[in-house]
């Protein structure tokens, strides 16, 4: 707010509030007490919807709940608030694990994705890129779990509230999975980019 009413009396700007017609004068004590107030109401708010959502999210996970928003991950579909596996896309799944741990590099991977498949990542529309493809490999989601944090900044750094694991429909297996780990852990021992 301080660096907003700074920017405001610099650059002499006139403000005007609902449906006044008068601006208000940042030199006087009443009028910026008046802007004050109306700035810490709408962070109060603010805050209040944003812990609203937090705890929407917290109580659909725990009541059981696989979905609470977002873009729907790769490999899935929603039914309700439930992750359900996608057939066509959870086949894809199953043959990027298995490339990865038989050698496959992300780039062969990734050349795959997009030559031999009709599918197209969900977040983008350039195609597939490696950063994703190594997400997806290292997400426990496909092994049938995920996190879920509840943060909280407290001082000048973010706490851990609350920790909920989710439990997903599992696409890979435990051996599949543990195998590509595994690779990803040497590689990026290893710094091997590919």
């Amino acid at each position: 707010w301080y660096t907003i009413l700074k920017v405001f009396l610099d650059y002499s700007v006139e403000l005007y509030v609902g449906e006044s017609t008068k601006p208000y004068d940042f030199n006087n004590p009443n009028d910026k007490l008046s802007i004050g107030i109306l700035s810490l109401v709408s962070q109060y708010d603010n805050e209040l919807r944003r812990l609203r959502s937090v705890m929407g999210k917290r109580n659909s996970l725990k009541s059981g709940n696989t979905f609470v928003g977002g873009t729907i991950p790769f490999g899935y579909n929603k039914k309700g608030k439930m992750l359900v596996i996608d057939e066509g896309e959870s086949k894809v799944i199953k043959r990027m694990y298995e490339m990865y741990r038989d050698g496959k590099s992300t780039t062969q991977i990734k050349l795959y994705l997009d030559t031999k498949t009709e599918y197209e990542p969900k977040r983008s529309k350039d195609g597939w890129n490696l950063g994703t493809i190594q997400k997806m490999l290292g997400s426990s989601l496909y092994n049938g779990f995920q996190i879920w944090e509840w943060k909280e900044k407290i001082g000048d750094e973010y706490k851990i509230v609350e920790t909920i694991k989710i439990k997903t429909p599992k696409i890979i297996s435990t051996k599949l999975w543990n195998d590509v780990q595994l690779k990803l852990q040497l590689n990026q021992k290893h710094k091997v980019y590919d």
